[in-house]
């Protein structure tokens, strides 16, 4: 029963979910569920199905909304999850490292920031509360 239950409020929400898009695309709610069928659509893809007008960042989005919204002095709050003392001083590091890098063209400093993002989230991950690991250095496919 309780299975029945949450298939049911999963095929109300997607139900609702179509419905809201056909309406919003000027589709019929069934050339919508024909595209939709629960999968998941790349940007691009969208775009080319008329599932989506343009493709952009989030401050695109953010303007582009307070356009039809007709607002001209609006704010925006980024809500994140707080970050633990960890992240912070993974962080603060990665920029402290950017800082006092020499000047490179931003390509080659974009490359060395993500190999440093990377190796930072993976030392950031070694969590055991005892401490004890196991690495083999010879195994790059594990990292």
């Amino acid at each position: 029963a309780f299975a029945e239950l949450i298939q049911a409020n999963i095929e109300a929400g997607y139900t609702q979910f179509i419905e809201m898009v056909a309406e919003s695309r000027s589709m019929s709610v069934e050339a919508v569920d024909n595209i939709a069928q629960g999968r998941v659509w790349t940007g691009a893809a969208a775009k080319e199905i008329g599932l989506v007008d343009e493709i952009g960042e989030l401050q695109a989005a953010i303007e582009a909304a307070a356009e039809l919204a007709d607002l001209a002095d609006f704010d925006v709050w980024h809500v994140e999850p707080e970050r633990t003392t960890q992240e912070q001083i993974i962080e603060a590091l990665t920029a402290s490292f950017s800082a006092h890098l020499p000047p490179r063209p931003a390509t080659l400093l974009g490359r060395i920031e993500s190999a440093m993002q990377a190796e930072l989230e993976w030392i950031d991950n070694l969590n055991d509360p005892l401490h004890a690991y196991a690495i083999c250095t010879d195994c790059p496919e594990l990292r």
